[in-house]
């Protein structure tokens, strides 16, 4: 038997956890956790674990860290609430969007990792385990990362209650997080092969048939065998060559390339347009000419030194 095999190991899962959905097109998906699951049953690591459904979370111990006014927000907001300054001061949006349950769901993750935290503090475990877990991007006061509360944070405050004693002791308890990791398949092939690891039980790189099984194909495996990247067939000579070829053409072009060039078109009004100093005294007047003149301040009176061109103009006729 192996040393971790003398361990005792706990497991956390809340069958609701995989439910939740970021949106259609983010990368975000707590169906991993779901998927994950499934193959830790039917790999039968369960047999090897204390299997718990975890605490959760409330709003008094995510203000262990987080802020009041954040985590009021977070209880408040639901993917109908109406934009306000709130969404940009407390950063959510596309990366972290608001979807239903978002805060159920920041509850059953971060109750999981306290539930760790605590466990491994009173040493009912040695090792406890939430894949859940591990969103380390959210701050203090706003969301980041995929992130709204950081539960890893939280768990360690938790743990720092015995820092002393689990640096005496070379054999740290260790609370085994999720977090990254955005390819359902893989992310849920990894986390069960560490989980296997933890208990010290070897398991088949043949997938066990689940539910999700059509998600592994076509190698339908454990351990994804990552294609070799191909070999450069381009040699440095070559390369070399069209830089350089490149290069010249772009000398013979006469400006920047992709900018049209063109000329500059003219003034649409010309400064010689209000010189009146070479103006033939006998030739009328255009009325684009007369529209261009500046008035005289006199021009606007409404007494006798009332000036109007319209009165001058008949007085001239």
């Amino acid at each position: 038997m192996g040393t971790f095999s003398k361990k005792k190991i706990v497991y956390f899962y809340e069958p609701e956890v995989g439910n939740f959905h970021y949106g259609a097109n983010h990368p975000m998906k707590p169906h991993r956790l779901a998927v994950t699951h499934s193959l830790v049953l039917n790999y039968g690591l369960h047999k090897k674990m204390a299997v718990y459904k975890p605490y959760r979370a409330n709003a008094h111990d995510m203000c262990r860290f987080h802020s009041e006014e954040y985590i009021d927000f977070l209880q408040r907001i639901t993917p109908h609430s109406i934009l306000t300054k709130s969404f940009s001061h407390f950063n959510v949006g596309d990366d972290c969007p608001v979807f239903d349950g978002l805060y159920n769901f920041c509850s059953m993750y971060t109750g999981a990792s306290l539930d760790g935290a605590v466990k491994l503090n009173n040493q009912h475990c040695d090792y406890a385990i939430n894949w859940s877990g591990g969103l380390h991007h959210a701050k203090k006061f706003e969301a980041s990362g995929f992130c709204y509360v950081n539960d890893i944070v939280i768990a360690i405050l938790e743990l720092l209650k015995e820092c002393v004693k689990f640096v005496k002791n070379l054999n740290v308890p260790t609370l085994v997080l999720g977090g990254g990791g955005y390819t359902v398949r893989n992310v849920a092939r990894c986390w069960t092969y560490e989980t296997s690891l933890v208990v010290d039980e070897p398991i088949s790189n043949e997938l066990p048939y689940t539910e999700y099984f059509e998600f592994f194909a076509p190698d339908f495996s454990l351990h994804y065998e990552v294609p070799s990247k191909p070999d450069n067939a381009n040699s440095k000579q070559y390369l070399e060559a069209i830089v350089r070829y490149t290069q010249e053409n772009l000398k013979m072009l006469a400006g920047a390339p992709s900018i049209q060039m063109q000329d500059v078109p003219p003034d649409f009004i010309s400064e010689d347009a209000n010189n009146t100093d070479d103006k033939d005294p006998d030739v009328r007047e255009t009325k684009a000419e007369i529209d261009a003149r500046v008035d005289a301040e006199n021009e606007f009176y409404d007494d006798e030194k009332d000036q109007d061109k319209d009165e001058e103009a008949v007085q001239d006729m």
